[in-house]
């Protein structure tokens, strides 16, 4: 859902996405509120399943992640495709966007890479990480990380102590 409210971007294994409207009925404080929505523009481009989604209505984008290894992005509002990014080929599971026009995807198979790229394309930076990620934000200047980070392999047990990784964005 974008940051107004009014606009939810949803992704689908059928390889689209669609852009819904959202409108609100009249409330009163005894009723419950019920949103009717309404399909403004479907979104193609993806070959497999879409899995991930970050919309701003401010920078009128929305980008998707699919298990083919693609980022899709779309204007918000007439749904034109802007360019796709192909980090390395494997799965995308996780992705933002910053209000500075940042990019940061998280793909995963059998590694976990972090990829920051500028909003017209350009590669930032690359990392390959040692640890899962569990969840990510982009802020303007920091990356931040929860983190599962195993335990001492002299522990015959598998438990996971959880981490919060804050990195700076261009480190």
């Amino acid at each position: 859902m974008d940051s107004t409210g009014y606009i939810l971007i949803t992704g689908s294994r059928d390889t689209t996405c669609v852009i819904w409207n959202l409108s609100f009925g009249n409330l009163s404080n005894e009723q419950e509120s019920n949103a009717l929505l309404s399909p403004a523009v479907t979104l193609y481009g993806h070959t497999s399943e879409v899995t991930c989604i970050c919309v701003s209505i401010e920078l009128d984008l929305v980008i998707s992640g699919s298990l083919d290894g693609t980022c899709n992005i779309h204007t918000v509002e007439h749904g034109i495709y802007v360019r796709t990014l192909r980090p390395i080929g494997d799965p995308i599971i996780n992705l933002q966007l910053s209000s500075q026009r940042h990019i940061l995807i998280q793909t995963e198979n059998k590694e976990t890479h972090l990829f920051l790229y500028s909003i017209n394309g350009g590669l930032i930076r690359t990392r390959k990480l040692e640890y899962e990620v569990v969840d990510m934000i982009l802020t303007d200047e920091h990356i931040v990380l929860a983190v599962n980070h195993p335990s001492s392999k002299k522990e015959s047990t598998n438990t996971v102590a959880a981490r919060i990784i804050i990195k700076d964005i261009f480190e």
